[in-house]
């Protein structure tokens, strides 16, 4: 089964809101060029909700870079010491 915007599992769901959700799910943010760092407690769906704004992305024929950000910042510390870090950079940007 999918994750959708429009899912029932978004009801009930600690501190969501349904406008924020859906204004995400729209992809505005990415047209402007936005990025989207979710960050909340354990338990409150950051990966759920993540997950489906990345499948909307995905259905819209967006691209998407979908990291946890204990690894990015690996990745990041590994780039910054050997040189790459403006390549690495633009390839998450999806630049040439």
């Amino acid at each position: 089964m999918a994750i959708r915007p429009t899912s029932s599992c978004l009801v009930g769901r600690a501190g969501s809101d349904r406008l924020l959700f859906h204004r995400l799910a729209a992809g505005g943010w990415i047209d402007r060029h936005q990025n989207l760092l979710i960050v909340n407690t354990t338990g409150v769906g950051k990966s759920w909700i993540a997950c489906a704004v990345s499948q909307k992305a995905c259905r819209d024929n967006r691209s998407v870079l979908y990291q946890r950000l204990p690894r990015l910042f690996e990745a990041l510390a590994l780039v910054r010491g050997n040189g790459r870090r403006a390549r690495f950079l633009a390839g998450c940007l999806g630049l040439p």
